[in-house]
């Protein structure tokens, strides 16, 4: 695996992108996030990417609100990798 995005670098975000290097992930992780967020998380992410560009990842991790990733899918309609999401129950 060589690229994971993380859409919503928060918390939760950011604990997954840090349990990857803590597992020794040597691939680009790379998020998807307000400026301001992207900027803070620098030195655990390696850059910000548009929500167009994550579909070229790997590995696709929401770590969003429910309501944002339930509007967020739609929009990786045609991704290359796999798609999860940190979100709770669904309907």
């Amino acid at each position: 695996m060589k690229s994971v995005v993380i859409v919503g670098v928060g918390l939760i975000g950011g604990s997954f992108a840090l349990a990857l290097r803590k597992i020794g992930y040597q691939g680009e992780i790379l998020g998807v996030s307000s400026p301001s967020t992207i900027s803070s998380a620098k030195g655990i992410i390696d850059r910000g990417v548009s929500l167009d560009e994550a579909k070229q990842a790997d590995l696709i991790f929401l770590a969003q609100p429910i309501h944002k990733i339930i509007q967020t899918l739609p929009q990786l309609s045609g991704a290359k990798g796999l798609i999860t999401d940190a979100g709770s129950t669904k309907r």
